[in-house]
C-alpha cells in the first residue's frame, strides 16, 4: 500500500511495486525516490511513464515476483530498511 510506502520508506530508496498508477509516481516524489521497480510483469501506462520522465525518475520492470526481486537485490548488497534505522 502506498501509505505504508510514505511511513516506512527510508530516502535513496529503490521503489518496488505491483501497481502501476499515477500515485505510484506522486508517492515516489513525495519522498524524493528516484527507482521505481514494477514487478510481475507489470507495465505501467504512457501517462505514468511521462509523469516520471519528467521528474527524472528512472523506471525498471521485472517479470519476477516482488519476493524474489528483492532476494535478489538483498543478495547483490542493496539492503532494505526502514527509517530511523
Amino acid at each position: 500500500m502506498m501509505s505504508d510506502v510514505l511511513a516506512f520508506t527510508k530516502h535513496d530508496a529503490i521503489l518496488l511495486t505491483g501497481l502501476i498508477n499515477n500515485h505510484v509516481i506522486r508517492t515516489a516524489e513525495m519522498l524524493d525516490v528516484q527507482y521505481i521497480m514494477f514487478v510481475r510483469g507489470k507495465v505501467p501506462p504512457e501517462d505514468v511513464v511521462e509523469m516520471a520522465q519528467e521528474l527524472g525518475m528512472v523506471l525498471m520492470t521485472t517479470d519476477l515476483p516482488m519476493f524474489t526481486a528483492c532476494g535478489i537485490l538483498y543478495s547483490n548488497g542493496i539492503k532494505g530498511g526502514m527509517r530511523g534505522e
